[in-house]
């Protein structure tokens, strides 16, 4: 769809902070920083998870990592957190959440692969990709946003038929035929069951 291959609001933001495009670096980052929005696992401090993955996207991942180790992180934490007080921290980690989702994401595709898992992380994975299929450098992948790294990888992938793209009424289709068998699972139904209930609903219309 059009929109996957768009960019992002570029003035997007969290906590008060505004948001900086996600590159590869930040993944790599926040992985490092075994950051619960890239690595996963529990979370035993959600502001704390929260606060650390939006003060190191507010900026590039070489200026978060020497802003942490400044004289005056603590202190800039404790006003942040004073600044912010009156903010909804639930709010904030899904709009947070939504905005990372959106710039990690990539066109719809079929893929002519084997279907199995990648051992490696994606930002991994990613990384490469855009070295060894783009000939991207490796300083040049790090810096460059995830999103756009998606619509690289995808956009070579269909030039040399490795990957079929999805078009926008091929995902309305497969997200109706996702409704459909949600309602068939909550209404207890066989799929024949559910295919007559359609074809009566569509008589008596």
């Amino acid at each position: 769809m059009l929109t996957d291959w768009q960019s992002l609001d570029a003035d997007a933001t969290c906590l008060r902070l505004k948001l900086k495009p996600f590159t590869l670096g930040h993944a790599f980052m926040l992985a490092e920083l075994q950051s619960v929005f890239v690595a996963g696992g529990e979370c035993g401090d959600p502001i704390g998870e929260l606060s650390l993955a939006v003060f190191v996207c507010s900026q590039s991942p070489n200026e978060a990592r020497r802003s942490m180790s400044r004289w005056w992180a603590p202190r800039f934490f404790r006003l942040w957190a004073w600044a912010c007080r009156s903010l909804d921290y639930q709010t904030e980690a899904e709009r947070f959440s939504a905005w990372l989702d959106a710039s990690t994401s990539g066109p719809k595709m079929w893929s002519s692969g084997s279907g199995k898992s990648m051992s490696s992380p994606w930002w991994v994975n990613l990384l490469a990709s855009l070295m060894s299929r783009a000939g991207v450098s490796y300083a040049d992948a790090m810096s460059m946003p995830v999103r756009t790294a998606r619509q690289i990888i995808c956009a070579i992938g269909e030039a040399d038929g490795s990957v079929d793209l999805i078009s926008e009424q091929e995902s309305a289709f497969m997200d109706s035929v996702r409704s459909a068998e949600i309602e068939r699972k909550k209404l207890g139904l066989s799929a024949f069951e559910y295919v007559q209930k359609l074809r009566e609903e569509a008589q008596r219309n």
